[in-house]
């Protein structure tokens, strides 16, 4: 086999562990399929699933900023 063939292989198998990971998620049905449909594109899409796919928790809430809606960055 070729090395590109490999890289496809190996995407694949990312590919196919993504899969379970997305179906497993709680993400609305269209994300679903989206994400599913991006992460069977050869080499490059079971990375940019990958990626689109990790969202990161909600910040503390003593590191949220909810003093003050409008932008003052001078009295804070």
């Amino acid at each position: 086999m070729t090395g590109t063939t490999w890289l496809i292989v190996i995407s694949e198998r990312v590919a196919v562990v993504l899969l379970v990971r997305i179906s497993r998620t709680r993400l609305p049905g269209f994300e679903k399929t989206a994400l599913t449909v991006l992460a069977v594109v050869p080499l490059v899409g079971p990375f940019f699933a990958w990626w689109l796919c990790h969202q990161p928790a909600p910040a503390l809430p003593s590191l949220q900023d909810r003093q003050s809606m409008s932008l003052n960055v001078h009295d804070r």
